[in-house]
């Protein structure tokens, strides 16, 4: 999904579909993430053993909300249709040298030479 973005973006529902499928996947990493933490207490494991696979586990759980966490704001941010609206300001100016010009003005703001058909 990085590589598409590099090179110019990724279909919409393409990434919705594959936040959905990250969201899913995590629900079950986080589960055995915390079966883990549950079960390890049990396994009377020295505490030089014990600690660092605790200590680990932690940081895992950490990670994935985290990262579940940026996905959920990806996916919303994706959901949300672009809002498409000119600033007012910005459009009286150009309506006041369109005016006072006579001439047409792209409103693109791409810098074309005006004309007037």
């Amino acid at each position: 999904m990085q590589l598409r973005f590099r090179k110019g973006g990724v279909p919409g529902k393409r990434l919705l579909h594959e936040c959905d499928l990250l969201i899913q996947l995590s629900t079950g990493a986080g589960q055995r993430l915390a079966l883990v933490n549950k079960e390890w207490p049990a396994r009377a494991l020295p505490i030089e053993v014990a600690q660092p696979i605790y200590n680990e586990v932690q940081a895992a759980r950490g990670l994935l909300d985290s990262l579940v966490r940026d996905v959920h704001k990806v996916r919303e941010w994706a959901a949300t249709p672009p809002r498409m609206s000119a600033d007012p300001e910005d459009l009286k100016q150009r309506i006041k040298q369109a005016d006072e010009g006579e001439t047409w003005i792209k409103l693109s703001g791409q810098g074309a030479s005006p004309k007037r058909e």
